[in-house]
């Protein structure tokens, strides 16, 4: 399975960042993160290892966060998170 394992994010709220991390599995070259906030608020970022950050996000706000790990094979296994600002 390339499902990314045992991603977490851990947001800022000084910044309002937050970095998702994950567990790097085998195969995959890189992962591909989304939130989308209850206003509607996308932020994407991509990373070719174990974590990327996300910036500019709307504290007070919660996000669903999907991490997409890309190996070729199989894209698309998406793990949900869900990040209550």
């Amino acid at each position: 399975s390339c499902k990314p394992q045992n991603a977490i994010a851990q947001l800022n709220c000084d910044t309002n960042s937050a970095v998702v991390s994950w567990e790097l599995s085998d195969n995959v070259t890189h992962h591909t993160v989304q939130a989308i906030g209850s206003d509607e608020h996308h932020i994407n970022c991509s990373s070719s290892n174990h974590s990327c950050a996300l910036s500019g996000l709307h504290c007070g706000r919660s996000y669903n966060i999907t991490v997409t790990a890309l190996d070729g094979v199989c894209d698309n296994r998406n793990t949900n998170l869900i990040l209550q600002s």
